[in-house]
């Protein structure tokens, strides 16, 4: 019996980076189920050869090969006999940088069964292993993700497989869940996130999985607000800026303007606003329904498409206790566990305004220096507010709600407007 190091570990080692999960990937060579079980580990399953180490709990595989039964993700039988070796189990994985074998106590000696992985990882590229990668197709999302997060470039004979992929419809049998749970990883902080919606447009799976965000792709803006001259090149732009962001800050990112090719495109009138209206926040609302988002994400795309124009009118004489009502809004009544929202959202407004605008709209000062004034402003507007409670108000206890709604109100709108320099 031989034990191996495999996959993500042993190529992030390669590359010379902190592997991105501290747990190891174990292949064991040479063994069977009963001999696993005669040594103490404890079997994941009954049709998996998956085993758990008695003491460290870590997951060990038997080598195996694989043979597709079917169109979904899901539909695999499995081959796991003792003669089965390193070479032939790295035949069953997606790219030749995830097929490097490290033996089990050895730090240093580097197997490459494929002939390619130590020279793809070298390269940065992305590379299917065999032609049975066609089989799974989750894979044509997770070389997205995967380019996303290391930064590779995608070989052109993957690309072109992953065109086939989506041109036969197999994206058609993925599960929802697994979909978007690849989009927001590639939204992870520091990954090329832009990478992601590049390769998964350029194979043409956006607009089967996201066709609302590859929509952005031939949406005109003007140049005098975004240099790129489009949305998409917007969004792209602004994920640059925001790399080291969270998930739920890129993804509120990529969908504050997502109404913009539906307006362009059904525009009613002169001077219609793609931005902030009901009809905006219908479409949003519709569109996240279909996808399986976390709540706090969902959230913060509402509040960034809503509210991320109107936040700049403070810089262009927006009434005190309008601005109070449009911070107050999104932070639920200045809640101090709402706070978060604020600060993602100002994260959303720093990227769209620094990202390819030649100018700030509203102030006369750079937009690095405009998104440091909105950034102060708002923090300052919540702290003076969120120290203003119900208690605070003479004879609180003797007002109707809505009377203590009504003065809460004033009063931190009085002194929000003490404190006022802008603010």
């Amino acid at each position: 019996m031989q034990i191996y190091v495999v996959g993500g570990y042993v190529r992030d080692k390669v590359l010379g980076r902190q592997s991105t999960s501290n747990d190891q990937d174990f292949v064991v060579t040479g063994s069977t189920v009963a001999a696993m079980r005669d040594l103490g580990f404890l079997q994941v399953g009954e049709s998996f050869p998956v085993f758990l180490h008695p003491e460290t709990r870590e997951e060990y595989a038997l080598a195996r090969q694989e043979r597709t039964t079917g169109d979904a993700h899901t539909d695999f039988e499995y081959i796991f006999i003792p003669d089965i070796t390193i070479d032939k189990d790295a035949q069953r994985r997606d790219f030749t940088v995830n097929a490097l074998y490290m033996p089990d106590g050895s730090d240093k000696v580097i197997l490459d069964p494929t002939g390619r992985g130590l020279q793809d990882c070298a390269d940065g590229v992305l590379r299917h292993v065999g032609e049975s990668f066609i089989e799974d197709p989750l894979r044509v999302v997770r070389c997205a993700r995967f380019a996303a997060q290391l930064g590779f470039s995608v070989a052109p004979e993957t690309m072109d497989l992953l065109a086939q992929m989506v041109q036969r419809g197999m994206l058609k049998h993925l599960p929802r869940e697994r979909i978007d749970n690849e989009f927001v990883r590639a939204m992870s902080a520091d990954y090329d996130s832009r990478r992601f919606l590049e390769v998964m447009f350029d194979c043409g799976a956006l607009d089967v999985l996201y066709p609302e965000i590859a929509a952005y792709h031939n949406c005109v803006e003007k140049t005098k607000y975004h240099a790129t001259g489009t949305t998409w090149g917007h969004v792209l732009a602004a994920l640059d800026v925001a790399r080291s962001s969270e998930p739920q800050v890129k993804t509120a990112i990529v969908y504050h303007d997502i109404y913009k090719p539906v307006a362009y495109l059904e525009k009613t009138a002169e001077n219609y606003i793609a931005h902030d209206d009901e009809h905006a926040l219908d479409y949003l609302r519709q569109v996240l329904s279909q996808r399986k988002f976390d709540a706090r994400t969902k959230k913060l795309c509402k509040v960034a498409l809503k509210n991320h124009m109107k936040v700049w009118r403070i810089f262009d004489g927006m009434a005190i206790k309008k601005w109070v009502d449009l911070i107050g809004g999104i932070t639920g009544g200045f809640r101090n566990d709402y706070l978060h929202v604020l600060t993602d959202f100002l994260e959303v407004c720093r990227a769209d305004a620094i990202s390819d605008k030649p100018v700030a709209r509203y102030s006369e000062q750079s937009p690095q220096v405009a998104v440091q004034q909105l950034h102060d402003y708002a923090m300052q507007t919540f702290t003076i507010c969120s120290k203003i409670q119900a208690r605070d108000i003479p004879d609180y206890a003797d007002l109707h709600h809505e009377q203590l709604k009504a003065e809460l109100r004033r009063v931190r709108i009085h002194a929000v407007a003490g404190a006022d320099e802008r603010i």
